[in-house]
C-alpha cells in the first residue's frame, strides 16, 4: 500500500527480497515534475531578499499557522486574527515569539 498522498502505481507486493531497480514505473506526476525548477527558482528570489529559517518560523509562530496544514485560502491572503486558518486567537508579543523562535530553532 503507498503512503498517504501517494499518486500513482506502487509496483506489487511478490514476497521476494528487495532488489536494486533500475528505473521504477511510478512515482510522481509528470505534470508535477515542471513546477519543481519553477518553485526552486521563486524559493531562491526570496532568499536573495533575505528570507531565512528564522524568519520563516517566526512568521509562523507570529500569525499562529501550522506550516503544513491544509488552509482554506494561501498564506500570503492570510487576513489577521481573524483567519480561519489560525490555530489561536492569542496575541504574542514580540518577547514570547523571540522566545519561541529561539526554542524551535536551537532545539531547546
Amino acid at each position: 500500500m503507498p503512503p498517504p498522498g501517494y499518486i500513482g502505481r506502487a509496483p506489487a507486493f511478490t514476497g521476494a527480497a528487495p532488489s536494486r531497480r533500475v528505473q521504477w514505473d511510478w512515482g510522481r506526476e509528470k505534470r508535477s515534475a515542471n513546477q519543481v525548477g519553477f518553485l526552486l527558482e521563486k524559493i531562491g528570489l526570496l532568499r536573495c531578499r533575505g528570507l531565512t529559517g528564522v524568519v520563516l518560523v517566526s512568521t509562523f509562530i507570529r500569525k499562529a499557522l501550522q506550516p503544513l496544514r491544509c488552509r482554506r485560502f494561501p498564506m500570503w491572503e492570510y487576513t489577521g486574527v481573524a483567519d480561519p486558518d489560525r490555530i489561536s486567537g492569542e496575541e504574542l508579543t514580540p518577547a514570547e515569539i523571540r522566545l519561541r523562535v529561539i526554542a524551535i530553532t536551537e532545539g531547546t
